[in-house]
């Protein structure tokens, strides 16, 4: 395994980090411990977890499962928070009820989703992170899928202010996903704000690993931002001969990919089987050895257009307007 560490809390991550999402739900708890249990003999030692209505109960399996593999107290855990429109809520109560459910006083890392378009304030939004870091129920906080605009909005008021700076910016990224993460604001965010990246969504749900569209197997895909999914899918034969020159499975490119990215700090997946697991493992060695040479491949290879930012939910501002449209 690899490790980096965020220059804004000084935190160690492993190169992989471990989702839950509503994989969890759909296995048994005693594969849950087994998977939880290789991917820490691996050094895996972030993992995420966080509330959802269709899968309301998953920080107790995680917290449980975590207890079960006999994770070490350095394991690092991270979560989302999430501005509901419900009267009343707070990020704050919320992520108190999450601690209750993990059995944990604190988080390392709580992951504030970007403000919704043509509602939020960015900066009135962000500041609604800090008293989760300020009280020391997390020790760090970071984005998903925030406009590079407004994150840098937010980073030159925290900056400023004096206020603690995002550590982590969670970014669909992937082979054909690249339009966001690789753009211009967000190459300058990177370099000049010390902000990493954490890729999701490096596998596209499992498209990426040579899966099917139709057979999801109770999978749950994610949003397709751009409506791009169908173009990975005719860009698959490309990927595999791709892999099969390295030796290596369609996964493990897919991963090895992002990992060999210069500002990526760590890759979020999830893993349905110990064999699924340890085959994307390889990942880790193959970017290491092999991933500047994977990435001038993929570069020649496939280029997808369309991929645009994963606006957040609730945002009012119409499809035609979004500025990565055109990307």
């Amino acid at each position: 395994m690899e490790y980096s560490v965020l220059p804004n809390s000084g935190l160690t991550v492993s190169g992989l980090s471990l989702g839950s999402y509503e994989t969890y739900a759909r296995l048994e708890y005693r594969e849950i411990v087994d998977i939880v249990t290789t991917a820490l003999e691996a050094g895996i030692t972030l993992f995420d977890v966080a509330y959802y209505t269709r899968t309301p109960h998953l920080e107790v399996i995680v917290s449980r499962a975590l207890e079960d593999a006999g994770a070490p107290d350095s394991t690092k855990i991270m979560t989302k928070v999430w501005k509901r429109e419900t009267e009343g809520a707070d990020v704050v109560a919320e992520l108190q009820e999450t601690l209750h459910r993990l059995k944990r006083d604190r988080v390392d890392i709580a992951l504030l989703y970007g403000p919704r378009w043509g509602v939020d304030e960015p900066i009135e939004h962000a500041e609604e992170i800090l008293p989760l870091v300020e009280s020391g129920l997390a020790a760090s906080w970071g984005g998903i899928n925030w406009s590079p605009e407004h994150m840098q909005q937010v980073v030159d008021d925290f900056s400023a202010e004096g206020s603690p700076l995002p550590v982590l910016m969670q970014l669909k990224y992937n082979i054909a996903r690249r339009s966001i993460a690789e753009s211009g604001g967000y190459r300058k965010l990177f370099r000049e704000s010390r902000l990493r990246l954490q890729a999701s969504d490096s596998l596209e749900g499992g498209v990426l690993a040579g899966k099917r569209l139709g057979d999801t197997s109770g999978r749950v895909l994610g949003r397709d931002p751009g409506r791009i999914r169908e173009q990975i899918v005719a860009a698959m034969p490309a990927v595999r001969e791709i892999a099969e020159g390295f030796g290596v499975t369609a996964a493990e490119l897919a991963l090895a990919f992002v990992l060999a990215d210069e500002a990526t700090a760590t890759v979020l997946f999830g893993a349905s089987s110990v064999t699924q697991l340890r085959t994307n493992l390889g990942a880790v060695e193959l970017a290491k050895r092999h991933g500047a040479e994977v990435r001038r491949l993929i570069d020649e290879t496939v280029r997808i257009e369309g991929h645009t930012l994963d606006v957040p939910p609730g945002s009012i501002v119409p499809p035609e307007r979004d500025p990565y449209r055109d990307r």
